[in-house]
This record gives C-alpha cells, structure tokens and sequence, in this order.
C-alpha cells in the first residue's frame, strides 16, 4: 500500500546465507525501472522473478523499500529474514552458486 506519494519509490530483495552475507539481491532502481505515478492509497503488488542457481544451503529472504530525498536513501518499510529458502542440490559448488561448468581434458596430440 502506497500510503504517501513518493517521486519513485525502490522496492528491493536480497538474499543473505544464514551467516548474514549478501548473495545477491536487486531493486527497481539498480533494474532502471519507472515507479513513479504509484497512487497514494492504492495497492501494488511487486513481484521479483529471476533464474537462480544458488549451491544447496539455506538462504534468507529481506525485503524492502526506500524512496531518494534530498539525495539521500529513506527506509519506507524493510522486512529483514522473512523467508528461508532451502534450496536442494546434487551437487557441491565452491562459492554461492553453481556456475554449470562443463571441463573437458585432451591428451595433446604431437607428430614427434
């Protein structure tokens, strides 16, 4: 619910590992998307859709939204760890997630 007008809000998501580190989030501002006109009173549902290849683990969802005043960032509403995502995999991966690598080795061929 937009309750104030606001020239372009920011609506993010990030995910965080159970440590607290960021993995990787977005919002509409870093997406270059146009949020200006929301209507105060009115109510918008955002959705965030994105292919993920995160390792198999446990991540937390936050959510949130900000506006720029005077150049500067303002918390609207932030929701931390909403949601713990358990992503199930087959296979292990060094970092935060599965960059499907497919490595080959071939013996060299020579003409000695």
């Amino acid at each position: 619910r937009i309750n104030k007008a606001y020239e372009s809000p920011i609506f993010a998501i990030t995910f965080k590992d159970i440590k607290g580190t960021d993995v990787t989030g977005t919002n509409t501002l870093v997406e270059a998307m146009d949020t200006s006109g929301l209507t105060p009173g009115s109510i918008y549902i955002v959705t965030f859709r994105q292919i993920m290849n995160l390792r198999g683990g446990n991540f937390l969802i936050n959510l949130g939204c900000t506006t720029l005043v005077d150049g500067e960032f303002v918390v609207l509403h932030r929701l931390y760890d909403i949601m713990n995502l358990s992503v199930l995999s087959d296979k292990n991966v060094i970092g935060f997630y599965d960059i499907h690598s497919n490595i080959t080795i071939e013996k060299e061929v020579t003409n000695s």
